[in-house]
């Protein structure tokens, strides 16, 4: 190769498309305004359940549902939410509440000692503060030990672990590190941000709301468990701090343990986005990041057809539509002209969704048995709404004996997602995938015969 003068870099497409950026990113929102304006479908969820439950300290409160339905977006927004309710109420001079989201959610990470997972709450806990004292007058005249010297770290990368070396900071000695400084070690920057805490939140209505999410994802959630065993009587009482924790698969309900029992708000269910919400989710998304003369590729109408057609979460539906506008972006690098009109546009999506249905139909070749289908028939009905579970076989009039293949073949085709049942620790939970209601789409339209599939094997008594 001679040269890299031959090729240019490529402009982000939703550049070229002029959008701030794209509306169909399928990433938990942030707890702020965007955030707020982007959640759709909520509001009944929010007012009733979830904010008067966020609102109240003293209890972890918990968010349940399946993955990616939205359970870190919602807490979020409700967060952000009671930070301004409690903001304008001030102003108003109705109350005297503070009430703050947290800048990160906090992640149980497997190689976390409790030590270590303490510190990152309290790492987030002090930079929250920072942002707080430094912008609000209610709190100018609070003396915070070691406030400016930790100021100088706490954004450091390299004090993530607690162990940052500094030249002089504060007076401190060059040699130093804030592990082997007496005031600088985990434990006592632990001690020091709750002294903060102490210090700006006496009473027990203020605090800072901190966000523990994908609880299902933690290989070490039953460490996670004991963690808030042990610290329960010093964590869970901490003036200033609110826990929220959110997880699927019922594995928030693990919490529920004789010792943690009485700290602990009761669930809150969040169900899937309707699909009905398909259209607000739609136009609120182009609306809030188009700018003048912006260009996109997919129809409301074709996007609520595609919520109608794959059936799934909310991220995976946001995702599917970004694949489209992916799939027009590289067409149009090839040459050709982008869809502008409503038909055109209508017509490039329905070209794109018999690829994505043959392509599915390819993927499962021959391997696709009577008795898949009869699992795929049956789950991706209203009633089961595309999740079934691992003792459901008479559900499927399927024999126990052959289920079990059956689900594997689900699996190995990637028609089914698997993930625990934390509820009944011996079962699984299976989800149909974006790739099996296309081949169910495929098999409506008569693309394929479920009739020419495989017979089932019976495995021998």
């Amino acid at each position: 190769m001679a040269s890299i003068d031959i090729f240019s870099l490529p402009q982000d497409k939703w550049t070229k498309w002029k959008y701030e950026k794209s509306p169909f990113a399928h990433f938990s929102l942030n707890a702020d305004q965007e955030g707020l304006d982007l959640l759709v479908g909520r509001d009944e969820l929010l007012q009733k359940q979830v904010i008067p439950s966020f609102s109240t300290w003293g209890k972890i409160s918990s968010l349940n549902g399946g993955v990616g339905v939205g359970k870190t977006s919602l807490a979020n927004v409700a967060a952000f939410i009671l930070e301004e309710l409690a903001n304008k109420a001030r102003n108003n001079k109705t109350s005297n509440r503070h009430i703050y989201s947290c800048f990160e959610n906090i992640k149980y990470e497997k190689s976390h000692t409790d030590e270590d997972f303490e510190f990152s709450i309290f790492l987030a806990i002090a930079k929250k503060i920072y942002s707080i004292k430094d912008g609000n007058s209610d709190f100018s005249w609070a003396v915070l030990p070691y406030y400016e010297e930790y100021r100088h770290c706490i954004n450091d990368p390299t004090f993530k672990d607690g162990g940052l070396s500094i030249a002089a900071i504060g007076g401190f000695d060059k040699s130093k590190s804030l592990n082997t400084h007496p005031a600088h070690g985990k434990t006592a920057f632990i001690g020091t941000i709750k002294s903060w805490l102490d210090t700006l939140f006496p009473q027990r209505n203020s605090f800072i709301i901190c966000v523990i999410d994908n609880f299902e994802l933690m290989d070490e959630a039953e460490k996670l468990i004991e963690f808030f065993e042990k610290k329960r009587d010093t964590l869970l009482n901490q003036k200033g701090l609110k826990f929220v924790l959110c997880g699927a698969n019922n594995s928030v309900l693990k919490l529920n343990t004789a010792w943690l029992k009485a700290f602990i708000d009761n669930t809150i269910e969040v169900p899937s986005i309707n699909i009905a919400n398909a259209a607000k989710i739609y136009e609120t998304r182009t609306e809030k990041f188009a700018k003048p003369s912006s260009y996109i590729p997919i129809n409301e109408t074709e996007f609520i057809d595609l919520a109608n057609l794959i059936k799934v979460n909310t991220r995976d539906l946001l995702g599917e539509a970004e694949n489209f506008c992916q799939y027009i972006d590289l067409k149009s690098i090839a040459g050709e002209p982008l869809p502008k009109s409503a038909i055109d546009k209508s017509q490039k999506y329905k070209e794109w969704i018999i690829l994505q249905t043959n392509e599915a139909l390819k993927a499962i070749g021959k391997r696709i048995t009577k008795n898949c289908w009869r699992i795929l028939n049956i789950a991706s009905t209203p009633t089961m709404d595309g999740t079934f579970k691992s003792g459901d076989y008479e559900l499927f009039n399927i024999p126990q004996g052959s289920y079990s293949n059956v689900i594997n073949t689900l699996k190995d085709l990637k028609l089914v997602e698997e993930r625990n049942d934390e509820e009944h620790k011996k079962k699984r939970i299976y989800t149909l995938t974006p790739k099996a209601y296309y081949i169910l789409h495929a098999s409506k339209n008569g693309d394929v015969n479920q009739f020419d599939a495989l017979e089932d094997t019976t495995p021998p008594e």
